[in-house]
């Protein structure tokens, strides 16, 4: 799957992937509503932790840090785009509009989904919450080898869309100022490479929770927070059309990424 040359072979991938998500989440709830984990923990939360709020922000990052294929993503819906003066014209502006109802709708229904089990699962575990939250079911519970099932389903369906913008990201910083085409054996190699280096990170790291704190801390932070907020001002600069109000909240997202 990640030696795809498009985004566009792995939709059916990507539905087997939500599907495995929403089972998850309706396994979660189903064993909160029947009590299979009530403990002294569960129930009792505090809407604010303000000595372990900064650890979510790397976590969220990861969630929600796919926008880094919407350009990708993009041009394969609207083939135009990039052609001079594509965006002026009336199909690149209903491609546009496009494009942000499909980003919109499918943050809004990411953030329900991450909300919703993180805070059942929290609400029945307490502090001993685990990163992987499956190791926080029971050995012998029936629905847990169905969960950890979905969730490797899960996996191998987002796994494609990280590798793909990486390899894009380094054939055009390494291999495109030395005049070398993206080949089929061209992408076999950066795909390998890739997939190499990060299962030697898996088998070493003990932990997901630390690589994905490392991952949202050093990497993510930078391109969801700090890039596009300086992208934008700059933009703003140079066009002298951009709206005062998104000019603050882009210089506020660029603190607080930096902070």
């Amino acid at each position: 799957l990640s030696c795809a040359p498009s985004l566009g072979f792995l939709q059916v991938m990507s539905t087997v992937g939500n599907v495995g998500v929403l089972f998850t989440v309706f396994v979660v709830v189903l064993r909160y509503a029947d009590g299979s984990y009530s403990s002294e923990e569960t129930s009792p939360m505090v809407l604010v932790k303000w000595n372990t709020l900064g650890d979510c922000f790397p976590v969220l990052v990861v969630a929600f840090g796919a926008h880094f294929n919407v350009p990708a993503l993009y041009k394969e819906l609207a083939p135009g785009a990039g052609s001079p003066e594509w965006g002026s014209t009336r199909e690149g502006a209903r491609a546009f509009r496009r494009m942000l109802a499909v980003v919109g709708v499918s943050l809004t229904i990411a953030a329900l989904t991450y909300g919703s089990v993180g805070v059942i699962v929290y609400s029945m575990f307490g502090s001993r919450t685990a990163s992987d939250f499956s190791e926080n079911f029971r050995a012998d519970d029936e629905l847990l080898v169905a969960v950890r099932a979905t969730l490797a389903l899960a996996l191998c369906a987002c796994f494609p869309l990280v590798v793909m913008s990486a390899r894009s990201a380094l054939f055009r910083v390494l291999l495109v100022p030395m005049g070398l085409a993206m080949t089929t054996s061209t992408r076999l190699i950066i795909t390998l490479f890739i997939t190499v280096v990060v299962l030697g990170v898996a088998i070493s790291a003990g932990d997901i929770g630390t690589v994905l704190a490392y991952c949202g801390s050093l990497f993510g932070a930078p391109v969801c927070y700090i890039v596009p907020g300086v992208m934008y001002l700059k933009l703003s600069r140079a066009r002298h059309t951009t709206q005062s109000k998104w000019r603050w909240a882009s210089a506020c997202c660029a603190i607080t990424g930096t902070a």
